[in-house]
């Protein structure tokens, strides 16, 4: 029985969470959804949180030409939402990171920190 897009996902999901938990992130929530997008799996290092889009692909380069600027913006859109539910997380978290987990079928994960960046009115300045 082959595996759907869906199981292939949250198999990547799991892997990149663990992952990035011995590297001493803390999990949030895993497959954050909202009116405005879904984030795969939202983390904490130290006080910043980090929003991680996971590409599971057959090789590296297909899995990073998969996030386009439209993906982008909708995991910047549920960061907002996802704040804005509790005030107290701006306290906590008050600097946001987008990274990327990039798996393929032969090699250990692969892990973009601060894949791309937002613009200054993203943060209310």
């Amino acid at each position: 029985m082959a595996l759907t897009a869906d199981h292939k996902g949250r198999w990547a999901e799991d892997q990149a969470k663990g992952f990035l938990q011995k590297k001493g992130y803390e999990m949030i929530v895993s497959r954050y959804k909202c009116p405005y997008g879904e984030i795969d799996l939202v983390m904490a290092e130290g006080k910043t949180l980090v929003a991680v889009e996971v590409k599971y692909r057959r090789y590296f380069q297909d899995a990073a030409q998969a996030i386009h600027s439209p993906q982008k913006q909708r995991i910047q859109n549920a960061v907002c939402y996802y704040l804005s539910q509790d005030a107290t997380r701006n306290l906590k978290y008050p600097f946001i990171r987008f990274d990327v987990v990039l798996l393929c079928q032969s090699q250990q994960p692969f892990h973009i920190i601060n894949a791309w960046q937002t613009q200054d009115s993203f943060y209310g300045l």
